[in-house]
């Protein structure tokens, strides 16, 4: 096995939910913990810890994690992708120590796990000391394919703010909403109110459209419980609504704690933090949610209650409770403020200062390469063997003669040239424009050249010309600005007529030379 990384100062005392995985004492001199098995007779007995996951995270398109055992090496690490009852295969470990995986899935938003094995065949989901004790749910992390973060956030500074953009229940005598001064404050603030014993008063403020999958959620605001007997004798709190419409109890304030992530099923209150609630008084509360992989973590007044916790709380049912995280995957759109009276006790809870920071996966904006155009033929005529010449050979072309259909051509290897005669041109003899296009080699990465058009000469003019030159020789030595490629056309013209034999004497080089 390759080295370890990630080596902690002290031995592995926490499991991913900060709790203990075996009894320990903390002793930074021995690679062991210990316990005195029998005090009398001095007797030490060592643990065998459990391996652990330390880090998992995303490098491309690879899933890398750091494992560590404390007595001894890890030998193998699984990885689940989406909940998955089967695995989705076994990481590979590099020389730097750390595992790595290549998940095979599809573009989108995806949870992944991994669960470490170490040399003596213990789990990272095992507590070797406490048989009743395991680890029901090894923390998620994102795996992001073909998606890119996209940050937004949404704040309501007071109570006409929200007051103006929340839907409301209630009946507007035992059970109001509205925007008020909360006594010994200047400015406004959202104000539930209910009286009657469990009369419930609701104010539900839109937070996001939730069109794409969210990687954080990051939720503040301020809560204050006014009461004339200085006792909170009422329930108040906060829901996520969903766009499916479902709903996740996110706080609960009683009297002397603060719940958070609540489900009743089976009668789990999830979380409970005792802290001194107190009324008349602002309170902050903050939670970052991470929907997809089903954690969170809790702020009170600036103090850190929870750090990265699941939904469903160690020793809960997790089969009965999963469904607080699975709720989240659909979408958090709305923030359900609520406050139930208690005992008849008019205690108003206000709200302020909310505000949503939200880090959603958006759908990458593939662009794609510019495309090459192919460079713009360069065919000339032969005059001599009335050809088309200077094509690529096996490359396609498209070829227009005058004002008729363009025809495409592909000539076999080694040919260049192609006769005017041939049907796929069909030259009549008569002066016409040829246009000349290169077509893309491959629609992926090419386009079509710029058109090249060439004037082929009717063939009578062409042969009137040729004779006016024979007769004109001898003018033509005499002429001091003939250039080069006239001397070479009426040499090519003169030669072909010879071959057809419309002259019987050839004119000599010398009769052609300037």
């Amino acid at each position: 096995m390759k080295a370890q990384t990630d080596t902690p100062a002290v031995i592995n005392t926490f499991n991913a939910a900060g709790r203990p995985i075996a009894p320990f004492m903390t002793d930074l001199t021995e690679k062991y913990a210990y316990k005195a098995v029998n005090k009398e007779l001095s007797t030490t007995e060592f643990y065998n810890y459990a391996p652990y996951i330390s880090k998992v995270e995303q490098s491309g398109d690879d899933i890398v994690i750091s494992a560590y055992d404390t007595d001894g090496v890890v030998s193998k690490v699984e990885v689940y992708i989406d909940e998955g009852e089967i695995k989705a295969g076994d990481a590979k470990q590099r020389d730097d120590g750390k595992w790595v995986f290549t998940p095979d899935v599809t573009s989108g938003v995806h949870s992944v796990y991994a669960i470490a094995t170490d040399n003596d065949n213990i789990n990272s989901l095992t507590c070797v000391d406490y048989p009743t004790y395991n680890i029901i749910r090894p923390t998620r992390y994102d795996y992001v394919k073909g998606y890119t973060e996209s940050p937004s956030s949404v704040e309501y500074n007071n109570g006409d703010d929200m007051l103006a953009k929340a839907t409301n229940d209630v009946n507007g005598t035992t059970t109001t909403v509205t925007s008020a001064i909360p006594t010994g404050e200047t400015t406004k603030s959202l104000k539930l109110f209910a009286t009657g014993n469990k009369a419930t008063a609701n104010a539900t403020i839109p937070i996001s459209k939730a069109d794409n999958p969210q990687k954080t959620l990051t939720i503040e605001y301020d809560t204050m419980f006014e009461s004339a007997d200085d006792a909170i004798g009422a329930s108040r709190g906060m829901y996520a609504k969903t766009k499916e419409g479902n709903e996740l109890w996110l706080t609960y304030f009683t009297a002397s704690s603060l719940r958070t992530a609540i489900t009743n099923t089976g009668g789990n209150w999830c979380y409970e933090q005792a802290m001194s609630i107190k009324n008349n008084q602002w309170h902050h509360i903050k939670l970052e949610l991470h929907p997809n992989t089903g954690i969170f973590s809790v702020w009170l007044d600036g103090t850190m209650l929870q750090d990265n916790v699941s939904f469903v709380k160690e020793g809960s049912s997790f089969d009965t409770c999963k469904g607080a995280f699975d709720t989240l995957k659909e979408g958090i759109t709305d923030l359900r403020f609520y406050h139930t009276a208690s005992n008849n006790i008019e205690n108003p809870t206000y709200i302020d200062n909310v505000k949503v920071t939200e880090v959603s996966y958006s759908e990458e904006e593939i662009i794609p390469p510019a495309k090459i155009q192919e460079a713009t033929p360069q065919i000339s005529i032969d005059y001599i063997n009335e050809t088309l010449t200077g094509f690529e050979s096996q490359e396609p072309y498209t070829i227009k003669v005058g004002e008729g259909n363009a025809k495409d051509i592909t000539l076999g290897e080694g040919v260049t040239t192609i006769s005017l005669d041939d049907e796929k041109i069909g030259y009549a003899g008569d002066m016409q424009s040829f246009t000349i296009i290169k077509k893309a080699r491959n629609a992926d990465n090419y386009i079509d050249s710029e058109a090249q058009v060439v004037t082929v000469p009717a063939r009578s003019i062409m042969s009137d010309d040729i004779k006016k030159s024979i007769t004109q020789r001898k003018r033509l030595q005499f002429q001091p600005v003939i250039n080069m490629v006239q001397q070479v056309q009426i040499i090519q013209l003169l030669q072909r007529m010879e071959k057809e034999k419309q002259v019987t004497v050839a004119p000599s080089e010398k009769d052609l030379s300037i």
